[in-house]
């Protein structure tokens, strides 16, 4: 599948539910953060840093995963909507 074929097919999932598009990464084309624009400011998170639900394929794994700023951790979920339900759950991410 073409790239334009892709995000023809998978904007009107992922765009309606808050997701945003970044047609240059590679992995992962669909993002959402899971911080607030005032935790992310007050804790001085870096970019790479922030929270994030993403949606792309690293070439072993693919589908849904949560990223922590270290890790990836992949979901067993197979729709966005319910994603993104799962990930309204998580209250906190905590260095350790």
């Amino acid at each position: 599948m073409k790239k334009q074929e892709f995000f023809k097919l998978y904007d009107k999932v992922f765009l309606p539910l808050g997701f945003t598009k970044d047609e240059a990464d590679p992995l992962f084309p669909y993002s959402i953060n899971l911080a607030s624009e005032e935790s992310i400011e007050e804790n001085e998170l870096e970019p790479e840093d922030i929270p994030k639900l993403l949606y792309g394929n690293t070439g072993i794994n693919s589908g849904y995963c949560i990223y922590t700023g270290s890790h990836f951790v992949w979901l067993n979920i197979g729709e966005a909507s319910e994603a993104l339900e799962f990930s309204k759950k998580i209250i906190a991410f905590e260095a350790v």
